[in-house]
């Protein structure tokens, strides 16, 4: 495997990371703007708030389960590799 292979390896690996850490990050910005319409809001709107809470959470969840099941296939495609 020459120099190339392994910097695209490599590039894949962050892209990976770099997925998980999008998610993490919608998640955690619905869970604060769910928190926040509760807080400061009544009505439709405040309801709207607490949908927000469990849909962060499943996007971390979905987030998490992406990110392992792409990272057992690029090692599943690292060790296939010819050397």
């Amino acid at each position: 495997m020459d120099l190339r292979d392994e910097l695209a390896i490599q590039r894949t690996v962050l892209a990976n990371q770099r997925t998980l850490l999008t998610f993490f990050n919608a998640s955690l910005a619905l869970v604060i703007a769910g928190l926040t319409l509760i807080k400061f809001f009544s009505g439709l709107i405040h309801g709207l708030g607490w949908a927000f809470l469990p849909a962060g959470s499943i996007l971390s969840l979905y987030g998490f389960r992406n990110y392992f099941v792409h990272k057992r296939m690029i090692e599943a495609a690292y060790k296939a590799r010819p050397r």
